[in-house]
């Protein structure tokens, strides 16, 4: 009999305000009456915030990736362990704060060192073990941004997931252009290429990571004697949408680039020893851009446009999969005032009691 604990995910395209959302509807959430009844929400004893964005869990990118943990959060440390050394580091850190008698915290950000390598299984492991934390706590939780491929396999159970990532093939790529990429896989594993789309045969990521399935052993098992996959849409998980008109969205990245610029991006960069870094750190948006710009290869105001439309480019493909996804509540958050959002998000928790599968 499968179990379950109150929560959903929230996902959208960047610049749609889905932290300060998550952040606010928490609060509201902790303060409702214990008097349970059909209008209201499922009563918790506090709510966990896990980021699924894969760059906010590394110490140092916290202003680049757009880490906003607000300054009335206390940093926490725990007592939380896993056998993989990464999974065990991230879950040493996160943020508290009191709501009234109740408790709410910020999960999967600024725990990681940016030597420290992080995947999607890693992250599969990560919540697990929050999920269960929530459990006996009697806690709600709310997954919040990141990429629709980590909300998605976060409940798979697939056998690529839990591959090892290749040290070997991941130093050698960090040498390489995309083309060069492209025609690594095309030779070693050219069925496996035609399998990509012409997002992924774009992504180096996602490059890479067919790089690794095809050298290594597990990728000879047969599609037939493999662990069969979980759907997505099988598993019916509770996600809230928010969207933008995409012609709002070029003035709202530009805006929140030049925020990240002022508060010191570019300090956070030089900071950072590249040459002993993950890839997933280097590969972050406005890593590479500003990286150009200290490098005096461009101009302030061209890595700001440099900045804005890689942003806005990722921002697209995120649309782009997340539109492509049955079972998800969208609200418009165009023209719309903070509260009304808000507002919304209130009825639709309070008429759905989402709740979140254990595993």
């Amino acid at each position: 009999m499968p179990q379950f604990i109150p929560g959903f995910a929230l996902v959208g395209t960047t610049a749609t305000g889905k932290t300060q959302l998550a952040l606010d509807l928490a609060k509201w959430w902790l303060t409702q009456p214990d008097s349970p009844g059909s209008n209201q929400v499922e009563l918790v004893e506090g709510i966990m915030l896990i980021s699924a964005d894969s760059r906010q869990v590394y110490r140092g990118l916290e202003i680049v990736s757009g880490a906003d943990i607000p300054s009335e959060f206390q940093p926490q440390t725990s007592t939380l362990t896993h056998q993989n050394p990464s999974v065990a580091q991230i879950l040493q850190h996160y943020f508290w704060l009191p709501v009234g008698k109740k408790f709410l915290e910020i999960w999967g950000v600024a725990g990681l060192a940016p030597t420290q390598d992080w995947s999607v299984a890693e992250f599969q492991q990560f919540v697990q073990v929050l999920l269960k934390r929530a459990q006996t706590k009697k806690m709600a939780v709310i997954l919040v941004g990141g990429s629709g491929l980590y909300h998605q396999l976060i409940w798979q159970k697939d056998w690529q997931i839990s591959l090892i990532p290749n040290q070997e093939i991941r130093t050698k790529a960090q040498s390489l252009t995309i083309i060069e990429l492209q025609a690594w896989l095309q030779k070693l594993a050219p069925q496996q290429w035609e399998r990509l789309n012409q997002s992924d045969r774009a992504n180096p990521r996602r490059l890479v990571r067919q790089l690794e399935l095809a050298t290594s052993n597990t990728s000879l098992i047969s599609q037939a004697t493999a662990p069969a996959q979980t759907n997505l849409n099988q598993v019916k998980v509770p996600t809230l949408g928010l969207t933008r008109s995409i012609t709002e969205l070029p003035e709202l990245i530009q805006t929140r680039v030049k925020f990240r610029l002022k508060l010191g991006a570019e300090a956070e960069v030089m900071n950072l020893e590249l040459a002993k870094i993950q890839p997933m750190v280097t590969s972050a948006l406005g890593v590479k851009e500003i990286g150009l710009k200290l490098a005096e290869k461009i101009s302030d105001s061209e890595l700001i446009e440099l900045w804005t439309k890689h942003e806005l480019q990722y921002a697209k493909r995120q649309l782009t999969w997340w539109k492509k996804r049955t079972g998800v509540t969208w609200i418009e958050a165009n023209h719309e005032t903070q509260l009304t959002v808000l507002a919304q998000t209130k009825q639709w928790l309070t008429q759905t009691h989402p709740k979140l599968p254990l595993s």
